[in-house]
């Protein structure tokens, strides 16, 4: 009997697929990206060099971000998942813009920011600072970002388009990484084909505006909130920071309801071998996410101008009022008991739904939260048996929180046509309890835990020998 040790092939590693496989995937992509490109272009008034050329140092710069991400575990398919989910991206955003140019007659906020940015890009380039006056601090925010990323080459609109869709693209790629860096290897496909390709999230924040860059900086801040949970370490804090920073720039309110959700994730968790820290740390950990909290607060409230809590019920009085008009507004109203939540929670998350649809653009969002219900309902039973695995995940608490928080504060507006492009902000966390609670067992969530060092040990493993 032969008793030499049997020779197995490793598992594939970071960049994953052999260089053939990659090679090929890179190609196709170019290729399609070539067609997409010749169809976009046509009938429009763009120079199609520079688009082209945008298209192809986007792909680029997406390509070596998902090859650089991929590990010993996802590093069969993340790469390939990335270039094509990142093509459709780049369709999405060509459809964002037919819509805006051809629909609407380029009556949208993108064209607004498009020409300002290219009139600060100049200013930067004379080496003056330029101004934006009688805007609010969010667009400012925004145009100064814009015309910085101008400044060296001010590209066509649907350009600037691409590059806008790569940054929220970027935010979605946090957003996996998050999710992988603290669920078990089990839900972490569904949840990357979920994140990169939902509708919402491949259409909404491709475009030049606040979505784009909410979407960048929510999964940042995704991203280091999870690092927290983990080992709450400087680096974990400081992406969280940037991410927090950026979303405070542009909605404050946003990024307060964001902190005050990982703040009862922190504290509602409960302990476990390695959750979110303990003794010191996790103190730390609540100290410094409440002390940001209190900041986002003073500054959504500044950014509202709400001066005295008593005026808050008006506010929303007036949001109401407000939104409830255009042709997509719908009865309700805010969430001012716990019985309101169901309907507010219908209204914020899924609607409209096919029978309210009264275009293409509205009937393809109905379909999209039709298809979302009827995947909780389906995986209802295993995210019932899952429920108590909560408590022992505190990322799954905080995208619980968020979520609530988020239906709640997006309760008083009445359009859906406002409602289905805002809830871009909230989807990924959705998605994490469904496919975190749905596609896992409760013996897996504790594995988790062991995700980490089993990355570790296949690493090294694949070391050559000294």
């Amino acid at each position: 009997m032969d008793d030499r040790p049997v020779m197995t092939e490793p598992d594939p590693g970071i960049g994953s697929a052999d260089s053939r496989g990659s090679t090929e995937v890179i190609w196709w992509a170019v290729g399609l990206l070539a067609v997409v490109l010749a169809m976009l272009v046509s009938g429009f008034d763009v120079t199609v060099s520079s688009v082209a050329t945008v298209a192809f140092l986007m792909l680029i710069l997406t390509l070596r971000v998902g090859n650089a991400m991929a590990n010993p575990i996802d590093g069969v398919w993340l790469p390939q998942l990335v270039a094509w989910a990142f093509l459709v991206k780049l369709l999405g955003s060509g459809v964002r813009y037919y819509v805006l140019v051809d629909e609407y007659s380029g009556a949208g906020d993108a064209v607004a920011y498009h020409e300002r940015a290219s009139s600060m890009a100049r200013a930067w380039r004379a080496l003056t600072v330029p101004v934006s006056e009688g805007l609010d601090a969010g667009t400012r925010f925004v145009d100064v970002v814009t015309s910085l990323i101008y400044t060296p080459w001010i590209p066509p609109m649907l350009g600037g388009f691409f590059i806008f869709a790569t940054l929220a693209f970027l935010g979605q790629l946090a957003l996996y990484a998050a999710f992988r860096r603290v669920m078990p290897p089990k839900a972490w496909r569904t949840y990357a084909i979920l994140v990169l390709l939902l509708p919402s999230l491949v259409f909404w924040p491709s475009s030049i505006g606040k979505e784009s860059l909410m979407l960048l900086f929510i999964g940042l801040a995704a991203l280091g909130i999870a690092g927290i949970y983990k080992r709450f370490n400087v680096g974990s804090l400081f992406v969280a920071a940037v991410g927090l920073s950026g979303m405070a720039a542009v909605r404050p309110h946003v990024a307060a309801l964001l902190v005050a959700a990982a703040v009862l994730g922190g504290i509602l968790a409960r302990p476990s071998p390695r959750p979110v820290g303990s003794g010191w740390r996790r103190l730390l950990m609540v100290v410094v996410l409440l002390a940001s909290f209190v900041v986002l607060v003073q500054f959504g409230s500044s950014y509202f101008d709400i001066e005295d809590p008593q005026e808050i019920d008006e506010f929303v009085a007036d949001v109401s009022r407000n939104t409830a008009q255009g042709g997509s507004e719908v009865s309700g109203s805010a969430v001012g008991r716990i019985a309101d939540i169901p309907s507010a929670t219908l209204r914020v998350l899924f609607r409209p739904f096919p029978t309210e649809a009264h275009n293409l653009q509205a009937l393809l969002s109905s379909v999209e939260g039709v298809l979302l219900m009827g995947l909780m309902l389906w995986k209802l039973p295993h995210i019932w048996r899952t429920m108590r695995s909560t408590r022992r995940h505190p990322y799954l608490a905080f995208s619980g929180a968020f979520t609530l928080g988020f239906v709640v504060a997006f309760s008083p507006i009445l359009n859906l046509g406002i409602l289905a492009r805002q809830r871009v902000q909230v989807l990924p966390f959705l998605l994490v309890l469904v496919v975190g609670h749905g596609w896992t067992s409760r013996r897996s969530h504790g594995d988790a835990e062991l995700t980490e060092d089993l990355q570790a040990v296949q690493s090294s493993s694949r070391r050559p020998p000294p």
